[in-house]
C-alpha cells in the first residue's frame, strides 16, 4: 500500500481500521512517526519491515500479535510496550535498537526474534515460558534475563521462607524500620541499593514492604498481580 515511499515521514491510522496488510509500510525509510487507533488488532507480516526511522510506536491494548518480520530492521525502534502481546513470529524485531523487552504474556520466543539486538539491556520473561528457540536473543551482547516471579515465590521470599512467622511487614512488625509508605516516603520512591537507612528481611532483601509494588505472575490463573504496597500506601496496604 504505502511500501518504498520514502516520502513518507509521519501517518495517522483513523479509528475504526482493524488490520494492517502484509508489507503495508515496508521500506518506508523515512517514517518516523505513525499514530495506530485503539481499533487495531492485527499487523500483517513485514508491515513495518526496514522503517529505519521509526523511533517509537505505541501498540493498542487490542493488538496481541505481532507477526513474523514486522519490525525488523527498524535500526532506531528503541521505546515499545510488549507487556500485553502473546504471540511475537521469527525475526520480528531482529536488528532493532530495542533496549527492554517486557514479554510477560508470552509462552515461547520465536527464532531470530531479537537477533542482532545490539542495544537490549532487559528482558523480562514469564514462569509460563515453554520455549526459547532458535538464536532468538543471539548478538544482543549485554543483555540480562529477568523472570517475573509467582506470587507463591513472593511470599516465600517476603516473609523470609517462613510462611507461618506472624511478622506484620517484609522483616519486622515495625514498618518504619523495613518500608518506605505514604508517612516517611517523602512523596517519593527511594533506591533499593543496600544504601538504605532501613532495614533488610532475613534473606538480605530491601524493600518488599512499601517503596515499589511487586509484580507477581499468578501460577493458577495466568495473570498478574502486584503486591508488597509502596511509597504512596498506608502501613495497612504495605
Amino acid at each position: 500500500c504505502f511500501g518504498y515511499c520514502e516520502s513518507l515521514t509521519d501517518i495517522t491510522i483513523p479509528q475504526g481500521v482493524k488490520a494492517l496488510g502484509h508489507y503495508t509500510f515496508i521500506r518506508c525509510s523515512n517514517l518516523a512517526t505513525i499514530d495506530l487507533p485503539e481499533s487495531i488488532v492485527y499487523i500483517g507480516q513485514c508491515c513495518f519491515n526496514h522503517c529505519e526511522s521509526l523511533t517509537a510506536i505505541n501498540l493498542p491494548k487490542s493488538l496481541q500479535v505481532i507477526t513474523a518480520e514486522c519490525f525488523c530492521d527498524c535500526k532506531k525502534l528503541s521505546n515499545i510496550d510488549l507487556s500485553n502481546i502473546v504471540d511475537i513470529g521469527r525475526l520480528a524485531f531482529s536488528r532493532t535498537g530495542i533496549t527492554t523487552a517486557d514479554l510477560r504474556n508470552l509462552t515461547s520466543v520465536e527464532e531470530f526474534c531479537f537477533n542482532g539486538c545490539k542495544d537490549l539491556q532487559v528482558v523480562k520473561l514469564s514462569n509460563k515460558l515453554k520455549h526459547l528457540k532458535k538464536e532468538c536473543f543471539a548478538r544482543c551482547d549485554d543483555i540480562t534475563i529477568e523472570f517475573y516471579g509467582t506470587e507463591e515465590e513472593w511470599e516465600y521470599a517476603a516473609s523470609d521462607g517462613e510462611p507461618d512467622d506472624e511478622t506484620l511487614y517484609a522483616g519486622s512488625t515495625n514498618i518504619n524500620d523495613v518500608a518506605w509508605y505514604s508517612s516517611n516516603a517523602d512523596g517519593q520512591p527511594h533506591p533499593a541499593d543496600g544504601q538504605s537507612e532501613l532495614k533488610p528481611n532475613k534473606f538480605g532483601l530491601y524493600d518488599m514492604s512499601g517503596n515499589v509494588w511487586e509484580w507477581c505472575q499468578d501460577m493458577h490463573e495466568g495473570t498478574g498481580m502486584c503486591r508488597g504496597g509502596s511509597w504512596i500506601h498506608n502501613a495497612r496496604n504495605c
